[in-house]
């Protein structure tokens, strides 16, 4: 029980000799002083006696929510805080909520989508309320306020659910001894139902009218890495079911007996690209806090699963998948604390400036494509990997299903066939988790073959990454086998004592390039191919990368005449690009000089009739050579020399000589 001040409580029934229903205040009264002067002792202080009216039983008090994935200690409060502003945007009428995380639990949903369910307590200044007298915020409301993100370089918390839940340890267990590669979720669940069925109409449970469905979880790899745990949910019309009473419901399954159940993997979520350089120091961290370091192969094992993800901002993370032996009680799903000691790894891990990653993640899945495929295939090939997908995992809806591809690099060359490759990345979404957390499977690389659209096929091969050294100088004379043994000399100096084994090819020196000031130049084009001593593969990318600062000063000292440029080049035109351009600069300088003289000319023009204008507003006249008189344009007779009328120059007064005379309009 609770009481409206959030503080837990119990209640005790006892039998009277006298009628009592609660509404004694004086019996109450003196039961209240008894307690206070022989109080009952718990490990939390004093036990006080609380009027039976403000109790409410816990479950009736709780709300909840559903959050995709494993849920970390760490991010409680934040979980917390999300869930007070909710409360405050949508239920203003309640003030001063405040919340209190009870509790969480480990739920399977849909597509066997691992999810989280937060159950809370909400309170309003210091009072208690109920999902019964106050309704929350919904889900879809809340679900906005966690996919906000947040400040700058920080990620979602996590996405909330809104599907069909089970409580994982409802599920029924079996141990297929088969590793996790080789086992088919479809076939199994198909398998299940068929068996199901058949067992349901011999015990006469569902003879007609029944609808079964098979709720599988995603496998779950154990110490023994030849057999996996797979965890499912019978569901006859709507309810889950258990199989007692039910035989031979495991049969064609190479279903193992209790006698072959060992403990799980379990994983943890590290910042950044783990290279190999890193594997020691995370391996010392885990098993410092564990039991394994008794345990070779559980040791070893550490090398044999790592995955690359990304967070929801995009910043590298690398799940690192253990095994140890512990005392599994299997009653949760795979998680980073499966056996409690989550915080001594953290704090290991962080000695060697490793941090764990605490919120959502998303796995990172490739495929390759042989040749440059140009981007406008993209949607194409989008397309295809999501149809691959649904033919993989029957059960799937288009409508649930998302993809996105994040790289596409045409930047690979194939070490079998030294081809040009196109390394495609991309991540899967099942009604807003990632496909991490559920229990959907990777297609193989023949049913995504047979998606693809005619003319793109995939590539059975190991891809590498075609890398670049820019030069100048004696590009003509450049020796591809002695640049080709000077880096491998310096990865291999990168990477010592990593057990690795290094090798270089020069694939192309492409000429026709510049620098920005117009020195001729090339680029080196070459990958890197490293193995296991003893054998294995390797991917580059995990290798410490020498500086380009360090195979500028190598290849300048060991190759003479060759200079390594820092600068990105330019493409050098060819003779008839450049034959063109010496065209185009005629031409353009041709049509400015026209523009020019168009633009003289026709200023010409308007002064020209702009002095015209003027003129025939204004006539200046010179009156000693006008002769008679023009009624039509003057108002009057104009004093000048005609033969009717004669006057001496001297006469006229010199203003007057010259005069103006203004025609009429």
């Amino acid at each position: 029980m609770i009481n409206i001040n959030l503080q837990q409580a119990s209640k005790v029934q006892f039998h009277a000799d006298e009628c009592f229903n609660g509404t004694n205040d004086k019996f109450l009264k003196n039961l209240m002083n008894e307690f206070k002067s022989k109080p009952l002792q718990q490990t939390n202080g004093p036990l006080t006696p609380s009027s039976t009216y403000s109790l409410v039983s816990l479950n009736d008090a709780l709300y909840d929510i559903d959050l995709i994935g494993y849920v970390y200690q760490d991010n409680l409060q934040s979980i917390k805080d999300k869930l007070k502003k909710t409360w405050k945007t949508v239920r203003g009428d309640i003030k001063d909520v405040d919340i209190l995380i009870a509790n969480s639990l480990q739920m399977i949903g849909k597509y066997g989508t691992r999810v989280t369910k937060i159950q809370y307590l909400a309170s309003s200044r210091g009072s208690l309320i109920t999902p019964k007298s106050h309704t929350p915020p919904s889900t879809s409301v809340i679900n906005d306020e966690f996919q906000k993100c947040c400040e700058k370089g920080q990620q979602h918390l996590a996405t909330v659910f809104i599907q069909p839940l089970y409580h994982y340890t409802q599920g029924v267990r079996v141990t297929i001894d088969k590793p996790a590669k080789d086992i088919k979720l479809d076939d199994v669940k198909r398998q299940l139902k068929s068996n199901y069925m058949s067992s349901l109409k011999d015990s006469n449970r569902c003879s007609s009218g029944c609808k079964l469905d098979i709720e599988v979880a995603s496998l779950e790899e154990t110490l023994d890495s030849g057999k996996s745990d797979a965890v499912y949910f019978p569901i006859l019309n709507g309810s889950l079911i258990n199989d007692n009473g039910l035989s031979g419901v495991h049969k064609n399954i190479q279903a193992c007996d209790s006698s072959c159940a060992s403990s799980r993997r379990q994983y943890v979520d590290i910042g950044g690209r783990i290279k190999l350089r890193d594997i020691g120091s995370v391996r010392r961290a885990l098993v410092l806090n564990n039991g394994a370091a008794r345990h070779t192969r559980a040791v070893a094992d550490l090398n044999m699963v790592k995955n690359n993800y990304l967070t929801s901002n995009g910043y590298p993370v690398t799940r690192v998948w253990y095994s140890e032996p512990f005392n599994d009680s299997k009653i949760q799903w795979p998680n980073p604390n499966l056996a409690g000691r989550l915080d001594s790894i953290m704090k290991e891990l962080s000695a060697s400036n490793k941090t764990i990653v605490l919120n959502e993640t998303q796995k990172i899945f490739e495929i390759n494509l042989d040749g440059e495929v140009p981007a406008g295939q993209l949607n194409n090939v989008n397309n295809a990997i999501i149809s691959a997908w649904k033919n993989f995992n029957s059960d799937l809806q288009s409508s649930d299903l998302g993809l996105t591809i994040k790289s596409w690099d045409k930047n690979y060359f194939s070490e079998k066939s030294g081809h040009k490759v196109t390394k495609v990345k991309y991540v899967v979404s099942v009604l807003n988790a990632d496909s991490s957390n559920t229990a959907l499977q990777e297609p193989n690389q023949n049913v995504t073959k047979h998606k693809l659209p005619k003319g793109i096929s995939t590539c059975a091969c190991i891809p590498r990454k075609l890398r670049e050294i820019r030069v100048t100088g004696q590009i003509d004379m450049i020796d591809k086998n002695k640049i080709q043994n000077i880096l491998k000399l310096l990865w291999t100096s990168e990477n010592t004592g990593l057990g690795v084994n290094i090798n270089t090819k020069v694939m192309n020196v492409l000429k026709g390039f510049q620098t920005n000031d117009g020195k001729p130049a090339a680029k080196i084009e070459y990958y890197v191919s490293p193995t296991l001593q003893g054998g294995g593969y390797v991917d580059e990318d995990d290798l410490d990368q020498p500086s380009y600062k360090n195979i500028k000063l190598k290849l300048q000292q060991q190759v003479p005449g060759l200079k390594v440029v820092e600068t990105a080049l330019v493409q050098k035109p060819s003779a008839s690009e450049e034959k063109e351009s010496k065209t185009w600069i005629y031409v353009v300088i041709g049509v400015a000089v026209a523009l020019l003289l168009i633009i003289i000319l026709l200023s010409l023009i308007i002064l020209y009739r702009r002095l015209r204008r003027i003129e025939s507003r204004t006539l200046k006249q010179s009156p000693g050579e006008m002769n008679g008189y023009d009624k039509e344009h003057f108002s009057e007779q104009p004093d000048f020399d005609s033969p009717n009328y004669s006057f001496s120059e001297n006469e006229v007064p010199e203003n007057e000589k010259n005069g103006t005379y203004m025609v009429n309009s």
